[in-house]
């Protein structure tokens, strides 16, 4: 579960780079700021969903609360430091 989390955690820290990035670049106004970080948004929220349905797949269809929680959590946690 670890690598998994790790590698959803380096994917999403990457998103966010990117996503950064275009903000950055385009400079778009504050609308169009705000759109990009919804869709930034969304991307991670599908992201997590079906990174856990492959956990719970692996696992035999079954996962706990508790394993589904620290595996997003660890993925959040390392991509929002990669990300900032």
């Amino acid at each position: 579960m670890n690598k998994k989390a790790i590698s959803l955690g380096v994917t999403l820290g990457i998103i966010g780079i990117v996503m950064f990035l275009i903000m950055a670049v385009l400079e778009l106004g504050m609308f169009a700021m705000l759109g990009i970080g919804f869709v930034g948004l969304i991307i991670s929220i599908v992201l997590l969903v079906i990174f856990i349905k492959r956990e719970r797949e692996s696992n035999g269809g079954a996962i706990s609360f508790g394993d589904a929680f620290k595996f997003c959590l660890v993925a959040l946690l390392i991509g929002a430091l990669i990300g900032t």
